[in-house]
């Protein structure tokens, strides 16, 4: 949408001091996040891009991830900033791996494409760990407030835990004779 978003997340990353840094993007973005990064990443900076074939990304992604294990982090330079870009689909396939560390921030770029709470992709998201997480947007009400449900459980998964307490309390929730179903959003302004 050429909003500055991109920017304004690693400017942010870099205000918080992440040096372990996750941006989730859609595939399409994946170069503009790595020249962004080029531009605006004040730290030195180590990145992976990932791609190519299912074997050549599971290695680039261990070869990646193996000096950011718990015992190998305290002899890497704290100066030094490392950004993993994926794409959303990766993430489905890879989740396994990249949730296997602890992240200092992960960005997901139109992160509206995880509303769907029954994806794979939003059930890998939701496995990641992070200090910091930043969900960017520009559209973040898609058709329906539970639409969001997915990233506020993110955020806060005590507040926003139950999809259905979420919708009882922001939506209009009724039978519609096969079951419930939600319908409009009645408490906007508590959101």
């Amino acid at each position: 949408m050429g909003l500055g978003k991109t920017a304004q997340a690693i400017r942010s990353a870099n205000a918080v001091g992440a040096q372990f840094r996750l941006a989730v993007v859609p595939s399409i973005l994946k170069d503009k996040w790595a020249r962004e990064i080029d531009q605006w990443c004040v730290d030195e900076w180590e990145l992976l891009l990932l791609e190519g074939d299912r074997k050549v990304r599971d290695k680039d992604l261990d070869e990646f991830l193996f000096p950011m294990t718990p015992s190998r982090k305290s002899k890497l330079p704290a100066t030094k900033v490392y950004y993993l870009i994926i794409s959303y689909e990766q993430l489905r396939i890879h989740g396994t791996q990249v949730s296997s560390r602890e992240w200092d921030f992960i960005v997901f770029d139109e992160s509206h494409r995880m509303k769907d709470k029954s994806t794979k992709t939003f059930k890998a998201a939701r496995r990641l760990k992070a200090a910091t997480l930043l969900f960017m947007t520009g559209t973040p009400i898609i058709n329906h407030a539970y639409d969001m449900w997915t990233s506020l459980r993110m955020i806060d998964k005590d507040e926003f835990g139950s999809f259905w307490k979420f919708c009882y309390r922001y939506c209009e929730v009724y039978n519609n004779g096969f079951g419930m179903e939600v319908g409009v959003t009645v408490n906007p302004d508590r959101l």
